[in-house]
């Protein structure tokens, strides 16, 4: 009683209890929002005629022209008219609408300087003189990695901010709503022979760092992005995890520990009898190796220099990533008695086992494996500085090691096996062993992130608050300096289980605001683009359903 944890808590509880739906009127939601709104509305479709041409310059990793294909792709869905995407003003249309303009970062600089202090540089502006729009974000088209830091923004920020505005404009200007991911259902829409913005005024940026939905392994710049794609349903609802960096603004490798030492002894594990052959659920590497921890440094420098020798995006971390078991190496030199700082010895039961393991052994475990990886970890960012080793655990890091942890390495918390309820926040006591786990391994160091699984929990149903739960969980791990909270998407877009839609649509745009106190207006907005004239009686039913959870 008394404590951080007590007063969150308390304050779930009281939502909980004073909990009532809002079933007021949501046809607002159909309608551009009252604040922002312009004197003057602007055709940019006027009866099938384009009256507006998209002015969208080059920029250094390609997030604006993916800015400029979405406000084409989606006007033109609506109006069968493509607006022109031009370098510079041809003069020929007498609305422009600019992407990311130098001149709008000089007259806006109060916006830029406002988005520059948001936990991610991700938010954008939108700002209309006369017959110009222009989309802004806090990160100039023409910079780079080594640009960054002058002008006070992390290294692998892009200008993907102009991307959110694009979208927002969108959906301020018309019924549009990317409800999944799913090509046929997908989007829902209204179609017109004019699109006209009555919006055009106004300004966000998020109170997350990394969020939403975690989805594929490539984060680089080198392929090509489907408009139909998944990555695209995600940016488009704000998620900015585990995706391409221009549509991001993070800028990982991804990596298992299984890639960084040649498939052969003595870097396989001995299970007692034999080495086994790496593999992802066959086991991990022997870390006791002579030349193990030097050879997956050079790996380390490796990947980071291939990345940089082919410019497509910046890196700022390399996954180390433990394989999906339990099965560790049993030779002597990975069973040696550790000695902590503290004086405690640490001792190996000397058994190998895929699945379980005993409390003692995940202790001894999760210390010899980040003892590992802060030497890794050191090693990599001497030779590439500015860039650290990211491990990727629900397995060893429950028990928290008994040492401290680099500041060179990230530690991303899973936890699948450690969290029983996701119908309630993670410092709920039904998630006790989770949160203390969480807190432990905050007190130790190192730079922290988030791979929940809210989708194996409750937000496939329409009977639970999974949503408001997982509202203050954003809230919460970026409390902590959680610099990515993502979630593993499975199922959850199935365009089946209309709550599923709901709800998958709904987790990413909390996760911009990470505000419980949002979550119902999102709810109704959601509910009234996708039903329409309905939208009174999906809302009751799920109210309905909401109020008993």
């Amino acid at each position: 009683r008394g404590s951080e944890r007590d007063k969150l808590y308390r304050s779930w509880l009281a939502f909980c209890r004073a909990y009532e739906p809002d079933l007021s009127d949501s046809s607002k939601y159909l309608e551009p929002p009252e604040e922002g709104r312009l004197a003057q509305p602007l055709k940019l479709v006027d009866n099938r005629v384009a009256k507006a041409e998209i002015v969208a310059p080059k920029d250094v990793y390609g997030s604006i022209e993916l800015a400029a294909r979405e406000l084409q792709y989606w006007i033109a869905k609506m109006t069968e008219v493509e607006l022109p995407i031009v370098s510079e003003p041809t003069g020929t249309k007498p609305i422009r609408i600019f992407l990311n303009s130098p001149a709008a970062h000089r007259r806006w600089s109060a916006d830029v300087a406002w988005l520059k202090k948001g936990r991610d540089v991700d938010g954008y502006f939108i700002r209309t003189d006369g017959n110009d729009i222009h989309i802004g974000c806090c990160v100039p088209s023409d910079a780079d990695e080594a640009a960054m830091p002058a002008l006070g923004l992390p290294s692998d920020a892009c200008a993907v901010g102009v991307f959110r505005g694009a979208v927002a404009l969108l959906e301020n200007n018309s019924t549009i709503l990317f409800q999944s991911c799913d090509k046929e259902y997908g989007t829902v829409y209204d179609t017109s022979p004019d699109f006209v913005v009555r919006w055009g005024e106004g300004r966000e940026r998020p109170a997350t760092c990394g969020r939403g939905w975690r989805l594929g392994t490539d984060y680089s710049n080198r392929r090509k992005i489907k408009i139909d794609s998944s990555d695209m349903w995600r940016a488009r609802n704000r998620t900015n995890v585990t995706m391409p960096h221009r549509l991001s603004g993070h800028a990982y490798s991804a990596g298992e520990m299984i890639e960084y030492v040649p498939n052969e002894a003595p870097y396989q594990i001995f299970d007692g009898e034999k080495r086994i052959k790496h593999g992802y659920y066959q086991g991990q590497i022997c870390l006791s190796a002579p030349d193990c921890l030097e050879k997956a440094i050079a790996s380390g420098v490796k990947t980071v220099a291939r990345a940089r020798e082919k410019k497509n995006y910046p890196i700022v971390s390399c996954g180390f990533w433990n394989e999906d078991n339990y099965k560790v190496c049993v030779c002597e030199g990975c069973t040696k008695p550790i000695k902590c700082e503290d004086g405690t010895i640490l001792e190996s039961n000397r058994k190998t086992d895929r699945h379980r393991m005993e409390k003692s052994e995940m202790l001894y475990r999760s210390t010899q494996y980040m003892l590992f990886i802060n030497a890794l970890a050191d090693g990599i960012a001497k030779e590439c500085p500015g860039v650290k080793t990211e491990i990727l655990a629900y397995l060893f890091q429950y028990p928290a090691p008994k040492c401290k942890i680099s500041d060179n390495v990230v530690w991303v918390t899973c936890p699948l096996y450690l969290r029983p309820s996701y119908n309630v926040p993670v410092f709920h006591p039904l998630n006790r062993k989770c949160y203390e786990n969480i807190v432990k391994m905050k007190s130790l160091g190192g730079e922290m992130r988030v791979y929940e699984y809210h989708a194996f929990g409750t937000l496939t149903r329409a009977d639970t608050v999974g949503i408001e739960a997982a509202a203050m969980d954003y809230d919460y791990y970026t409390s902590l300096g959680a610099t990515s909270i993502g979630s593993e998407l499975a199922w959850v877009n199935e365009y089946t289980k209309p709550s599923a839609m709901m709800n998958g649509w709904l987790f990413s745009r909390i996760g911009w605001t990470a505000d419980i106190n949002q979550v119902e207006k999102l709810r109704k907005w959601f509910l009234r683009r996708v039903y329409r004239e309905g939208a009174p009686a999906a809302e009751e039913y799920y109210a309905r359903l909401r109020r008993k959870a």
